[in-house]
């Protein structure tokens, strides 16, 4: 049998052909396009992969009944809604079953306008799923960049750690994007309560409780997760091992669980919280591949926010890029593409960030690393003068004319 196709968005199940005619015809009155079959036994084949429709199945079939077809189904894709049709005399029985994952069931004889009811509905929701799961993946992609068997395979992981509310722990060397990741782990709606804090700020008890207390119903994202003293450690258990998480804890640490675990730095039971959700972070010196990706993805970036013209990267420059060590990994990345945008070059020299550039005067190249200096002081202080002016120790009125004279609007770093 062909696979169904984006416009066949109900499947119907029933050893009954009769019945299956008359759910045809019902349904087509309603406009719908159906595929009815007889065989429980092909169905999973014929599912398509984020297929845009739900099943409805008899419970009572030979070789398969509903509640094992139901399982396969899931298997495939635990989020495909199943509607079970079941006789009076099994209502317990489909109870149990929408406890097991079923959409919902019928009973027969089944009512018309209740049958259509709940179709739309699981219609609906599938639908509201797949938009969800198309704008996460989206998200994730635009946010972990990279062409690298890694950056592929985190995009995956990330994106299947997100459909659940496991702790996660993401562990490498600085500057790898640990705390990037951790942010796609979130639902993509700005009422959920985000708490990100590092440990190194960490004043008191009671500041802690209080990170907790914010981040209910939400996620809690903690840095440097082995400077978390022993009896947080056992709150946090807690609080992670009820069967309803109150709150989805991401950490971060520049060492592997592991390692904390033997040191005696993480408790037993708070490591275990992580054992089969560790995500590695990898420098840029193992994923080569992704360096001129990300370089001009964030030189694209900055450039759009300074609103000048992206400069262009030729061969020469891009053999530079691949031979510098990257100390701070992505963080340092990112400043070379800023400081690029504006006129600067990187080396491969990881003690001497940049040279003069030589299609520059001495005059243009001063004025160009000026202008990135203020850009970064706006930057960091989200366009505040006072701030800006204190940070570079200079007078507001001075820094107010150097703005002036590379054009720089103190609302383009208000966000």
């Amino acid at each position: 049998m062909d696979l169904l196709t984006e416009y066949e968005n109900i499947l119907i199940i029933d050893d009954d052909k009769d019945i299956l005619q008359a759910y045809q015809a019902l349904l087509k009155q309603q406009h719908k396009r159906v595929r009815v079959t007889d065989n429980p036994l092909n169905v999973t084949q014929i599912i398509p992969h984020d297929w845009n429709g739900i099943v409805i199945t008899d419970i009572y079939m030979p070789y398969l009944s509903g509640v094992e077809l139901m399982e396969k189904i899931h298997h495939i894709d635990k989020y495909i809604p199943v509607l079970l049709v079941t006789g009076h005399g099994d209502v317990p029985m489909a109870v149990d079953a929408v406890k097991k994952g079923a959409y919902d069931f019928l009973e027969k004889p089944v009512d018309p306008g209740l049958f259509i009811k709940k179709i739309n509905l699981a219609l609906a929701e599938r639908e509201t799923y797949l938009i969800q799961k198309s704008q996460k993946q989206q998200q994730i992609t635009e946010h972990l960049i990279g062409d690298s068997i890694w950056a592929k395979e985190i995009r995956e992981k990330i994106y299947a750690y997100s459909l659940t509310t496991l702790p996660v722990y993401l562990y490498g060397a600085s500057g790898t994007g640990k705390l990037l990741a951790a942010k796609q782990l979130t639902p993509n709606s700005d009422n959920t309560p985000l708490q990100i804090h590092n440990l190194q700020q960490i004043d008191s008890f009671d500041e802690f409780e209080l990170w907790i207390e914010r981040a209910i119903n939400g996620t809690l994202i903690l840095q440097h997760i082995d400077l978390l003293p022993i009896k947080y450690q056992k709150i946090l258990v807690q609080y992670q091992t009820q069967p309803n998480k109150p709150f989805r804890l991401v950490v971060t640490s520049l060492k592997r669980p592991e390692q904390l675990a033997s040191e005696q730095i993480l408790l037993p039971e708070f490591y275990y919280l992580f054992s089969l959700t560790q995500l590695e972070c990898l420098s840029l010196q193992q994923r080569k591949k992704d360096i001129i990706i990300l370089f001009e993805y964030y030189l694209k970036i900055a450039c759009k926010r300074l609103s000048i013209k992206r400069p262009m990267v030729n061969e020469t420059l891009k053999k530079t890029l691949n031979d510098r060590l990257w100390e701070n990994n992505v963080s340092e990345l990112i400043n070379a593409a800023e400081l690029f945008a504006v006129g600067i070059m990187p080396t491969k020299d990881s003690q001497s960030f940049f040279f003069i550039n030589k299609n520059l005067s001495l005059e243009q190249n001063i004025e160009a690393y000026e202008k990135n200096l203020i850009i970064k002081a706006l930057d960091m202080y989200h366009g505040k003068i006072n701030e800006a002016a204190d940070y570079l120790q200079i007078p507001r009125k001075k820094l107010y004319l150097r703005m002036k004279k590379y054009q720089l609007d103190k609302n383009r770093f208000k966000y």
